[in-house]
């Protein structure tokens, strides 16, 4: 495998990976502002 194939397979894996982890943080944080349960709950766990 010749390095311009290794590098376009690790942005391709790079762009993945953070598209994946945007997605994911995007979902979390919808839930995170739909319930203010979660906030207060998220609150208390910051304090101890």
């Amino acid at each position: 495998m010749s390095l311009k194939q290794k590098l376009r397979n690790t942005n391709s894996f790079k762009v993945l990976y953070i598209s994946i982890l945007v997605l994911y943080f995007s979902f979390k944080l919808d839930i995170f502002i739909s319930s203010d349960l979660s906030y207060s709950q998220f609150i208390n766990k910051m304090k101890f």
